[in-house]
């Protein structure tokens, strides 16, 4: 992730940046590569929901 190089590179704590990353990941695997920030909200709703059924594309 192009935010957690640019972090370590300034030697500057990044404390979001591995749950971001874990959400972007789950995104990927959920809906695919062709994702935008509704994915990502997507994710984080069903996560907040305790949705089993987190394998199926948002919509």
């Amino acid at each position: 992730m192009l935010a957690l190089g640019a972090a370590e590179d300034a030697k500057v704590p990044l404390p979001t940046g591995p749950v971001l990353r874990e959400v972007f990941e789950a995104a990927v695997e959920q809906v695919g590569a062709d994702l935008d920030w509704a994915c990502v909200a997507e994710v984080t709703r069903r996560r907040a929901a305790g949705d089993q059924d987190s394998g199926k594309n948002p919509g």
